[in-house]
């Protein structure tokens, strides 16, 4: 992959604005020269950093007329949230006044670090990716120090970035960017395919560590600034990528190297002239990283050096190695001017709706441009652009090339399909040499044999800091509370031969809702949403409007950090809070496998750190995380925004018992998600519960109802109903047809409710505690039937959540 990067461009694009710009807007580049002198490089900003401006956010009126509309910090009292467009008052009063007078000290903590980073690395290249790995961490609000305080809603850390980006697409003076996006698949398909734990793990972790091969590529040539989608920064790939390349950094990231954390897709800007080159180069790191695992894998069993490989057929096996992974990737240039765009448009769409839109926002950057604002360049149609680009890739993918396979070969004398599906022929056998019942055989194709393989060719070759352990389903199913006081009578951690009082786990799966209407754009922030208030003022004397969203790089890359932040916390709520496994978590997508009895209120959790409310906790090290009001506080100051309240998530849970195949656990859940987004409408969750007889019930509700948290109030009601020993048999005594007056009639639903206590053997019956527990049940009941659901009664939940604490009466050995 030839390049002409200059490294110390992008060194000087890193610092051309200091971070703490919007405090002092005279002085800002003074100091900017002051930075660049530390790190060693000439100050410049050039094109760069007009067409990053562009890109960053809303053209403005007067630009060049020395009358800039001008916003201080003194009328800066909200940061604008980037994603849901909610002016954030209390980041003024909380922040900005706190910092004011403290510019100084911060100043010089600023080129402290900047020179410690320079002295630890001599050489430009290794320089740069310290100071682009370390912006991130300056101080701990850098997220809310604004680029432009007229646009206050997005970081100057965006527009650093996209600058230096830029830096990467110059040549002979001029850009020439393209954006390109890139994909590997099929995903859904590869995670599936499990019987054991670590086949989970090793579908999701095979992908992310493909992926980011193609995103190593990209990052370790132009700069990881490049990378628009997947957030990057804090990521345990990227620092272990950066570790070999020798370069020093300060900053450990969060999130462990054995979570599965890199989607499947990635967004770059790249230079025009070497984006084939770049697409074909990241096509053969990922396909030489695959056949490299694979060949490792073939090497196990040529030279017998694992015991549980029996029978194999070596020549099936390299068959099935081209088989995989789909690779899909496309780019389109940055236009630079209205004629080369609406040339590329025409010469790609016939949508009248499309083009209405794209004349009407032509016309609005013109006039802008006629009432002295800038001109138009490569910057000014990123959201269109992207548009394009975002239907050619559906297009591949839909059009996608499909590798002809068909075999008859056969392993011994049985020609046998691979036990866990995929469409191919068995190629190895593979012992379960652990399984003490007698010994488990599994007639895997190749795809399914390196997974299973994964964690040790990993750990082997150094690619892994940490020992992968991923526990059976029965280890994850002893930590039931039922079953603390169960005495393991053998010397080994986990004694499978103990009988359960609760064997039931819960596979999670989590998804954020209208992902594709967020990442796209078409639900981000009108502009006038995203300006301060004396820029709408202005703007309004000169009758200039248009309604559309703002989709920027900035708004992007606000999305994806958002989304790396939750990523890399849901671990802390899945493993330590909650006693789960953590299988996945990357960008807004979430699959673990927990206790039973726990699945729902980390459920509960998760989505409420995704928008950013609940004032959840979580204690990472020596940090403490709170989560409030749409933003992540850390250690009691704002250091994130999060999705936003009224960005959602749906979940699906499937309860089963630990001897349960785990892959129809994992197809349960995920339909169990379908059902919440498509059913009940999003921002919901949807329950199956199988029982050992086989009998399969589902649960649907919506996270919240009238103001009321249903998976709190619902655990609150079941464990009062304890207290006062109500038998679950009274939540039965509700008939269907009284099911359809309850929801008509909110006096009958009191009325049926006081009958089933009074029938009931509760205890305590007269008490005023039981009184108030009566008024609790009535309003939780009548709350419950207002939501989308599915309930055969509207004690459902609660007896859901009895079933998950106590699992099958009769035992786990029964």
């Amino acid at each position: 992959m030839p390049t002409t990067v200059k490294w110390e461009g992008k060194i000087a694009a890193l610092l051309h604005d200091p971070v703490f710009k919007a405090f002092n807007i005279q002085s800002h580049e003074k100091l900017a020269r002051e930075l660049c002198e530390i790190a060693g490089v000439p100050y410049s900003r050039g094109q760069e950093d007009i067409i990053g401006s562009s890109l960053d956010r809303v053209p403005l009126p007067y630009e060049l007329y020395g009358q800039q509309i001008r916003v201080g910090m003194e009328d800066l009292n909200y940061f604008i949230h980037p994603i849901s467009g909610d002016k954030l008052t209390f980041i003024a009063s909380e922040l900005y006044e706190k910092l004011k007078g403290e510019e100084q000290n911060y100043i010089e903590a600023l080129k402290s670090k900047v020179k410690r980073l320079r002295e630890a690395n001599k050489e430009n290249e290794k320089f740069y990716h310290a100071l682009w790995w370390e912006l991130g961490y300056l101080n701990e609000f850098i997220g809310f120090m604004p680029a432009d305080t007229r646009v206050p809603n997005h970081s100057i850390i965006d527009h650093l970035e996209i600058t230096s980006a830029l830096q990467s697409c110059k040549s002979n003076g001029q850009i020439d960017a393209s954006l390109l996006m890139f994909a590997i698949g099929p995903v859904q398909e590869i995670i599936a395919q499990a019987r054991k734990t670590v086949d989970l793990w090793a579908g999701s972790y095979l992908l992310s560590y493909l992926a980011y091969k193609a995103i190593e590529k990209v990052g370790v040539t132009y700069g990881f600034d490049t990378i628009i989608y997947p957030y990057l920064r804090g990521n345990a790939f990227v620092y272990k990528t950066l570790q070999n390349q020798k370069v020093e950094l300060l900053t450990k990231p969060v999130i462990s190297d054995k979570v599965a954390s890199i989607p499947n897709v990635f967004l770059a800007i790249v230079p025009t002239s070497q984006a084939k080159d770049i697409i074909q180069e990241c096509q053969d790191a990922v396909k030489d990283s695959w056949r490299e695992l694979a060949e490792e894998v073939k090497n196990k069993f040529l030279n017998h050096s694992s015991k549980n490989i029996g029978l194999f057929n070596l020549e099936e096996y390299k068959k099935q190695i081209e088989i995989f992974p789909t690779i899909n990737a496309t780019f389109l240039p940055l236009p630079t001017n209205v004629n080369s765009f609406k040339l590329l448009v025409n010469s790609m769409v016939k949508d009248d709706e499309f083009n209405k839109e794209l004349e009407n926002f032509t016309n609005f950057l013109e006039f802008v441009v006629a009432n002295g604002g800038y001109s138009i360049n490569t910057g000014s149609f990123y959201r269109y652009i992207f548009k394009l680009l975002t239907a050619r890739m559906n297009s591949i993918k839909t059009a996608r090339y499909f590798y002809p396979y068909v075999s008859d070969e056969s392993i011994g004398a049985q020609r046998i399909p691979d036990d866990f599906g995929g469409g191919v022929r068995a190629c190895v056998e593979i012992i379960d040499l652990a399984d003490k019942s007698g010994g488990t055989t599994d007639y895997l194709g190749t795809l399914n044999t390196v997974k299973r393989f994964l964690r040790n060719i990993l750990k082997e070759k150094g690619k892994l800091e940490e020992e992968i352990r991923y526990e059976s389903v029965y280890d994850v199913a002893l930590r039931n509370d039922a079953n603390k006081e169960i005495p393991n009578t053998s010397n080994e951690q986990s004694d499978e031969s103990r009988v359960l009082k609760n064997g039931y786990i819960g596979i999670l799966i989590m998804d954020g809702d209208r992902m594709g209407k967020l990442v796209s754009g078409d639900s981000a922030p009108k502009i006038k949403d995203i300006l301060h208030e004396k820029v709408v003022e202005e703007m309004q004397k000169l009758n200039i409007t248009f309604e559309g969203p703002m989709l920027t790089p900035s708004y992007q890359k606000a999305v994806s950090r958002t989304l790396g932040m939750f990523s890399s916390l849901v671990r802390f709520i899945v493993e330590d809070k909650y006693e789960g496994m953590l299988v996945y978590s990357g960008g807004d997508d979430v699959l673990a496998i927990l206790p039973a009895d726990k699945v729902l209120k980390c459920a509960n959790e998760i989505r409420k750190i995704y928008s950013g409310v609940g004032n959840i906790e979580i204690k990472v090290g020596e940090d403490l995380y709170k989560f409030s009001d749409g933003i992540a506080y850390k250690n009691g100051i704002p250091y994130t925004t999060m999705m936003s309240p009224s960005a959602t998530m749906s979940a699906g849970i499937s309860i089963i018992h630990h001897k349960t195949p785990l892959r129809v656990g994992i197809e349960l859940a995920r339909k169990q998600e379908h059902v919440a987004k498509e059913q009940i409408g999003r921002n919901a969750f949807s329950i199956a519960i199988v029982r050992r007889s086989g009998q399969i019930e589902e649960i649907s509700s919506k996270w919240e109802v009238e103001g009321m948290d249903v998976i709190d109030k619902t655990y609150q009601i079941y464990e009062k109903s304890e207290h006062f020993k109500l038998s679950h048999r009274t939540f039965y005594k509700v008939f269907p047809h009284e099911l359809k007056l309850m929801c008509e009639n909110e006096a009958f639903s009191d009325k049926v409710v006081d009958f089933v206590l009074k029938k009931s053997e509760a205890k305590d019956k007269k008490s005023q505690d039981f009184e108030l527990f009566s008024q609790e049940l009535k309003t939780y009941v009548k709350n419950i039937l207002k939501s989308t659901h599915r309930l055969n009664n509207p004690f459902d939940l609660i007896l859901a959540v009895r079933f998950t604490k106590r699992g099958d009466t009769r035992g786990d050995g029964q």
